[in-house]
């Protein structure tokens, strides 16, 4: 009977062996980042794009970083994921400090994600930078995130995020408060030469 037993330990262990070889391995994950947050330009840094990664139509490693300068560039990868990717599109605006949306933005963000079945996923986008100090005309129904600030639009297998420049450009005086600066002015001066005048 012992012989038996010692098979069906041996038998358990190649059985367990081979489960663990049989196994998918998992996934690597993707990961971008796209950076405007100095004034050197904008930087991509992207790693883990098992079909490549590129800028402007232009195929790049799998792994690595460019700074380009400001303005608008399109990008494009595909990974694999450890489960399915959502099929869905993302639009974000960064909103210069206490600039109305409705002025204008700093940054605009295209970003659509799309399922290839078998865990394959692909991302697909813009990136948009204002030169300043011009701003980008604003798109209703967007996303508005505040200049500065990480937003981030991850997905299955893949972490991804951009940030915003906070701004130098001089946020634009509103009316109201030009009109009372004029008006304190004016009183100033008016007090100033009603005092000369009784003197």
């Amino acid at each position: 009977m012992k012989p038996l037993v010692r098979l069906t330990r041996f038998g358990s262990v190649v059985m367990a062996t081979a489960i663990v070889l049989a196994a998918p391995s998992p996934a690597r994950a993707a990961s971008l980042t796209i950076d405007d947050s100095s004034a050197g330009g904008i930087t991509f840094t992207w790693s883990g794009f098992d079909g490549g990664f590129s800028v402007n139509g232009s195929k790049l490693s799998r792994s690595g970083t460019v700074t380009l300068p400001d303005g608008l560039y399109g990008f494009d990868g595909a990974w694999t994921a450890s489960s399915d990717i959502v099929n869905r599109t993302i639009h974000t605006e960064f909103q210069e400090p206490g600039v109305p949306v409705a002025q204008g933005v700093s940054d605009i963000l295209f970003v659509g994600y799309q399922d290839h079945g078998d865990m394959n996923g692909s991302i697909d986008g813009t990136f948009d930078s204002d030169v300043d100090p011009k701003l980008l005309g604003a798109i209703s129904g967007f996303t508005v995130v505040q200049e500065g600030t990480p937003y981030e639009f991850d997905d299955s297998g893949i972490t991804a995020s951009a940030v915003s420049d906070a701004s130098d450009v001089a946020a634009v005086s509103e009316p109201t408060s030009l009109l009372l600066l004029g008006t304190g002015i004016v009183g100033v001066v008016h007090g100033v030469r009603r005092r000369r005048s009784l003197a």
